[in-house]
């Protein structure tokens, strides 16, 4: 039979080898993530818009660090200000829907979407289209609502697309052009958007009522 003592000894050496191999576990993951993250928060601190927006996105999800919605949206706004239109497109749509971090704030939103769509940003274009036409963060002009949507289909957002069609079709801040509204129905539609199919065949009835040899999107609704 086993002496007890030599078990007992046994069974504790056991025990702390699982203790050693599960810190050693610990410390290895995080010296990981940390030395991961590490070059992005030096160049962040430095002043690199590119860094910060990378930090931001980490903050946000909790890749690589703790999840911390605060921090997120603070290196946000510094590679806002170092000039990034991804930083403040995501700033827009931050303070536009509110939560995680920040208040709603149209006005800031507003802000931040002018800033990204003179950079270029097609999802700005298509914020300040929305807010043009609903009246948040600036005074409600359904013209204007209607260039900015057109500068975001233009750069290829569907939903946008989608949009300006309608407007086309309705003549809401526009007036009404039904071959217009066909041809961004036919983008949003090769984008698979939902309706934008049933709507363009709901269109081209209309129009071939006036223009009955009018055949250029029959193969859409056939």
């Amino acid at each position: 039979m086993m002496n007890l003592t030599v078990f007992s000894q046994q069974h504790a050496m056991v025990n702390f080898l699982k203790i050693v191999l599960t810190v050693s576990s610990l410390i290895f993951l995080t010296s990981c993530t940390t030395s991961f993250a590490l070059p992005d928060r030096i160049k962040a601190s430095g002043g690199d818009a590119d860094a910060q927006v990378e930090l931001a996105r980490r903050y946000y999800y909790g890749d690589g660090t703790a999840q911390d919605y605060e921090k997120s949206i603070y290196w946000f706004e510094e590679a806002a200000k170092n000039g990034s239109h991804l930083a403040q497109e995501a700033l827009a749509r931050r303070y536009y829907h509110g939560g995680r971090g920040v208040p709603q704030n149209y006005t800031k939103a507003f802000q931040y979407a002018q800033l990204a769509a003179s950079g270029g940003r097609i999802g700005a274009m298509s914020m300040l289209g929305v807010m043009y036409c609903t009246g948040k963060g600036v005074t409600k002009n359904e013209p204007v609502c209607v260039q900015w949507y057109k500068k975001a289909a233009e750069g290829g957002d569907g939903p946008t697309q989608l949009a300006l069609a309608r407007k086309l079709a309705t003549g809401r801040g526009v007036p009404i052009d039904l071959e217009a509204a066909l041809f961004w129905y036919e983008k949003a539609a090769r984008q698979n958007l939902p309706d934008a199919r049933t709507e363009l065949c709901s269109t081209l009835k209309v129009v071939k009522q006036t223009q009955s040899g009018f055949k250029q999107y029959d193969a859409l609704c056939e």
